[in-house]
């Protein structure tokens, strides 16, 4: 994910893929673009700028950027010249896709804020329906979305499974160096003159003092 950037640029810009190389195809799965990312650009897009004379496909995905357009297309994938595929995301600040050229495109389970001003296929709903935990069982928010249980709902926006730590971890304790040093020397424990490290204070003494 990319949860800070900011990207100004006067062609096609991207959080994650500009313009690709004529007859190539990107696919863009369980991504992200975070609420603290700008991009503006004529054709301003969260995860591609432009999909011409090539293939995109992105899945999983969701982004909540603020996306700027020069020449009025913004979106996931705003600009498209070629064929476009975008499965179970949502753009929680503005449409998923807003110039498609008549060219194939084709947007299931998608969710967007702001129609693009053309048939994309996208249900748009407002901000506040995107959110909360009954955002997937409510008919009047996004029930379609997480189709492929890869999204968590909670009181904002629901956001990727892959990027949830287990709340059921110990965290890890982890000594701070209060800036003194050991009064002896570490372990060296096979008598072979390398020491084994575990906190500062060992290694302020072998700095200060050498190994003897």
């Amino acid at each position: 994910g990319v949860d800070k950037a900011f990207i100004n640029y006067e062609s096609y810009a991207a959080a994650f893929v500009g313009l690709g190389r004529s007859g190539t195809t990107a696919n863009i799965d369980a991504c992200y673009v975070g609420q603290d990312v700008y991009i503006t650009a004529y054709s301003a897009g969260a995860f591609r700028g432009a999909s011409k004379d090539m293939t995109t496909n992105v899945s999983n995905c969701y982004t909540l950027a603020t996306l700027t357009s020069k020449g009025g297309t913004y979106g996931l994938v705003p600009y498209v010249w070629g064929h476009l595929n975008i499965s179970n995301s949502y753009n929680g600040n503005g449409p998923i896709v807003s110039d498609t050229n008549s060219y194939q495109v084709t947007i299931t389970d998608c969710y967007q804020t702001v129609d693009g001003g053309v048939n994309t296929g996208a249900i748009t709903v407002a901000a506040e329906k995107m959110k909360g935990a009954d955002v997937f069982t409510a008919a009047d928010k996004m029930p379609a979305l997480n189709a492929n249980d890869r999204f968590v709902a909670g009181e904002g926006f629901p956001i990727l499974k892959a990027f949830v730590k287990d709340s059921g971890e110990e965290p890890e304790q982890v000594e701070v160096w209060g800036g003194q040093s050991d009064v002896s020397a570490p372990v060296d424990s096979d008598s072979d003159g390398v020491y084994e490290i575990t906190k500062g204070s060992e290694l302020a003494y072998i700095i200060k003092n050498g190994a003897s």
